[in-house]
């Protein structure tokens, strides 16, 4: 997992095994870099690293210093990206998702991860990540101590290089992964048993040439140089011929790297950032009055003033003649408060954009998991997680007995529908028994709402069975009985 949160996590292990890095990951490393500060509310606390110093060059050091630290104290940060983020998690967990399980032990569904992470919540983390980053991948693997198979996930900072297998060669699973080297943290502690220390170990996963999986791994402890010798991977005794790494990305399951989703609304978060802090400064200053007394002499001055002038109805101010006191006060400036609205309106449509519906191209497998192909960027992004975790939780049925082609999970995509009205239910009763809407439509309509309402097929056998016994039970009231007195 990400640990970019914990205080204690060191520089070194954080870029540990850096100099593999591909190309594309080291271009997109500042994105991420923006993306995580605005995420963690990190913004603020990099100084001028985003809010550049305003001060002119002339002035002495130490009022500079002392002038930007104020500008600095001023300005404001609001988390717009990453209630953004929650807002969009939100939107595809207001229903719980869907687990099917083949093979699985309820000891490994309820802690899949290597952190103890159930499915459900790893799917909420990497959908998190998903709509941060737009990329991340599913390691699948037994423990170190070989007691259970286990998922790990990787974030998009921390998957260092891959490569392709050669043109025309794919694994047993379709994919043309070759190579790929990761970098995964873990909590220890010092020699004192109370400080917690980070220590980042790099996996490397690679096909040979009979398309077989092997493993080698090297730790921050030993240094990058340090690899240890190639090992087969395996479960329960039968040598992969894939690697057991799932990529999860905004547009496509692939390694590769795509545009961040929330990273133009990082970058505009950044933007009115700075603008809140030309703001504030603005109104600070504007704010401020002038006292300007006008035709004194200096004799007249030390004597009846003396460097104090009090303002106010209580604080009589003797002037000779022709002496004038006024106030001065800048002229208010709208244009960083204009420049703020506007970045805050963008913040709101960028936002909003990857709710809207889209039409894109999909997979036969996207298509089993949803029928119609007009879908939202956040639909896209569920699916994505759905599909890449489903694989990896297939694979990790490799390691125990039974039918692991059934594991599964699929997240919610029908956003912006939490409750219904009253009114609306009867309307909708109303198209159905116009034969406007049929059952099914009627019913779907229904469940989009509430998720406690039985499957279409299954409610309509029960409310057909119920109307059933209304029937017979008014049949039997209307009847004559023996021995009543049935006169009206």
């Amino acid at each position: 997992m990400f640990l970019n949160s914990f205080s204690y996590l060191e520089f070194s292990a954080v870029t540990f095994g850096n100099e593999y890095s591909h190309t594309d990951l080291v271009r997109m490393r500042p994105k991420y870099q923006r993306l995580r500060d605005c995420l963690t509310g990190n913004v603020k606390d990099r100084g001028a690293e985003y809010l550049p110093d305003p001060s002119e060059m002339r002035e002495d050091e130490d009022i500079k210093q002392e002038r930007y630290k104020k500008y600095h104290q001023r300005a404001t940060f609001l988390p717009v990206t990453r209630r953004t983020q929650q807002g969009l998690v939100g939107q595809v967990f207001v229903r719980k998702p869907i687990i099917t399980v083949g093979n699985l032990p309820a000891t490994v569904t309820s802690s899949v991860s290597v952190q103890g992470q159930g499915i459900s919540s790893l799917a909420n983390y990497i959908l998190n990540e998903t709509l941060a980053t737009g990329r991340g991948a599913v390691v699948v693997g037994a423990s170190d101590i070989g007691t259970q198979a286990m998922l790990d996930y990787v974030e998009a900072d921390n998957i260092i290089t891959w490569a392709e297998l050669p043109y025309g060669r794919v694994d047993d699973l379709g994919r043309n992964i070759g190579s790929i080297v990761l970098r995964m943290f873990t909590s220890q502690l010092s020699e004192n048993g109370i400080t917690p220390v980070m220590v980042a170990r790099l996996a490397q996963y690679r096909l040979d040439t009979r398309g077989l999986a092997y493993v080698r791994l090297c730790t921050s402890e030993t240094g990058s140089n340090n690899w240890s010798a190639y090992v087969p991977v395996i479960a329960r005794g039968v040598h992969l011929q894939h690697l057991p790494v799932f990529p999860i990305g905004a547009d496509d399951n692939t390694l590769r790297i795509s545009i961040p989703p929330l990273l133009e609304l990082a970058d505009l978060n950044i933007s009115h950032y700075v603008n809140s802090a030309d703001y504030e400064e603005h109104v600070n200053v504007a704010g401020q009055l002038t006292t300007v007394v006008s035709g004194l002499e200096q004799k007249w001055y030390d004597k009846n003033i003396n460097g104090k002038i009090a303002f106010g109805v209580r604080s009589p101010l003797p002037l000779p003649a022709e002496a004038k006191a006024y106030l001065l006060q800048a002229q208010a400036n709208s244009t960083a408060k204009e420049a703020m609205d506007k970045k805050e309106a963008m913040m709101v449509s960028v936002g909003a954009r990857l709710i809207e519906q889209r039409q894109v191209r999909r997979t036969a497998t996207e298509s089993n998991i949803e029928a119609e192909s007009y879908h939202s960027i956040l639909g896209h992004i569920a699916i994505n997680v759905a599909t890449g975790l489903s694989a990896a939780m297939v694979d990790l049925g490799a390691y125990y007995e039974g039918d692991a082609s059934k594991n599964s999970i699929a997240l919610n995509t029908e956003f912006g529908i939490v409750a219904t009205s009253a009114e609306h239910r009867r309307l909708l009763l109303e198209e159905w028994q116009k034969g406007l809407r049929s059952f099914t439509e009627a019913r779907r309509a229904l469940r989009q709402y509430d998720d406690r309402l039985d499957e279409d097929v299954t409610a309509k056998k029960d409310i057909e069975e119920g109307v059933e016994l209304l029937k017979t039970i008014a049949s039997v009231g209307s009847k004559p009985v023996a021995g009543a007195d049935n006169r009206t």
